[in-house]
């Protein structure tokens, strides 16, 4: 008998959880499926369990994954990893795709069909890539395109009201480096002000879920 395919859903929102698992387990058959809802859990779970696929929102429980997929796919290269986030795909798809083992990059806007299509994929081995154009803004508009993946990792801790001590302690720098890179990131956005970068991090839809 084959063996079943092996998913963990990570998402800190248990009505997408619940509604993934649905959907799996309705169109695709000889599944394991569990969830969690933190990093923590997250790598407890990968740690004690084999998993072929990993289904992984950007945002868990106000930390972000992006900052563990250096480690996850370097601690387990064959995990298939699909990101199905609410954030903007023109900041993060080239982003996350850039890690081996990232399969793909769903946004949470999808309907049902194009989430089908997706899964059908990435549970098949292949790569999917949500490439429907924003309506608001364009890649080429996009002003936060020219921040590094460190430097909009810090900027993602700003947003959400991390102090600077924190964010060092959290990134194992000092202090100083990360106010170099708050003076990189002010310099880019081409602003000083935290307000009207809270407001194009709205616009492009930097902090979402």
């Amino acid at each position: 008998m084959q063996e079943p395919t092996r998913i963990l859903i990570a998402d800190d929102h248990s009505i997408v959880s619940r509604g993934l698992y649905y959907l799996l387990t309705l169109h695709f058959s000889n599944l394991v499926i569990n969830d969690v809802s933190s990093i923590n859990a997250l790598k407890k779970s990968l740690s004690a369990t084999f998993y072929s696929h990993l289904i992984l929102d950007i945002n868990l429980d106000a930390e972000s994954s992006i900052e563990e997929l250096p480690s996850i796919t370097t601690e387990y290269p064959d995990l298939k990893i699909l990101v199905y986030s609410m954030a903007s795909e023109d900041i993060y798809a080239k982003r996350v795709m850039q890690f081996d083992g990232v399969c793909g990059f769903l946004s949470k806007k999808a309907d049902e069909q194009e989430m089908l299509v997706a899964l059908r994929i990435f549970l098949n081995g292949g790569i999917y890539v949500n490439r429907k154009q924003k309506n608001n803004a364009s890649a080429s508009e996009n002003v936060f395109l020219e921040l590094s993946d460190t430097e909009l990792i810090v900027l993602r801790k700003i947003l959400s009201g991390i102090r600077s001590k924190e964010i060092a302690y959290s990134l194992n720098v000092t202090q100083q480096t990360i106010a170099t890179y708050k003076t990189r990131i002010y310099k880019k956005l081409g602003t000083d002000n935290l307000f009207e970068i809270q407001k194009m991090a709205e616009l492009f839809k930097l902090t979402s879920s």
